[in-house]
Parts: C-alpha cells; structure tokens; sequence
C-alpha cells in the first residue's frame, strides 16, 4: 500500500472518535473503539471496511435511542441528537475533508456532549 492512499480525513475522524473514552462509560468506550476501527479502515480502504462501517453505525442508533430514551436526559439530549441526525444526512453529499469536517463538528461533537451530560446525569443517580 502506497502512502497516499491512505484517506487522511479519515485517520481525523478516527483520532476524533477517542475523545469519547474521555466519557469513562462503556457507551464512551465503544463508540472510541468502534470508530477507530471504522474510520481506520476507511482511511486504509480495507475490503472489510463496508462491514466495520455497517456494524459501527448499528452499534451508535442502538447506544443513541438508549440515551434518549430516558427521560431525565430531555431536552438536552434530544435537541443535541437531532443536530447529529440532520447534519449526519446532510452530510451524505459531501466528500472527503469537508464532509469529515462537517461529521467530526456537527455529529460527533454534539453526541459526544449528548454522552457527558447523560453520562453526569447517570453518575448523580448512583
């Protein structure tokens, strides 16, 4: 493999999905593993790389329907999640480093302070 073959924008993306262990959850953990996976083999454009991105996706709509679904988290994460969700579709017409500009500032940020104040909100609960 050549070195400019490697997307770059993607290894961005991949580095950005690690702030989400800052969360010290699981939810935060998974999100940091399964995004460097994703993003890694996006920016090494691994065969396998469609397959991580599909599981990565399925495993963030579970962990974002579970953190909105409880109630003490509203409206905040709500408000946060619906940002991620219409700049996420928007997104699909983008390409390359503006679209990992617009994922890493319009959807992983936002879901990432959606996962702290969760996360704060479930830590007062204990």
């Amino acid at each position: 493999m050549q070195l400019g073959s490697v997307a770059w924008h993607e290894v961005a993306l991949a580095v950005c999905t690690l702030l989400f262990a800052a969360t010290q959850t699981w939810f935060g953990y998974v999100v940091a593993v399964n995004g460097v996976a994703c993003h890694g083999c996006m920016a090494l454009r691994l065969p396998i790389a469609h397959k991580v991105r599909l599981f990565d996706v399925a495993c963030n709509v579970f962990m974002v329907m579970y953190v909105n679904a409880h109630a003490q988290a509203q409206p905040h994460v709500s408000a946060l999640t619906a940002l991620a969700v219409c700049a996420w579709r928007w997104n699909q017409r983008n390409v390359d480093a503006f679209k990992a500009v617009v994922h890493a500032g319009l959807v992983q940020f936002p879901l990432f302070l959606a996962l702290c104040y969760f996360s704060r909100l479930e830590d007062a609960r204990l």
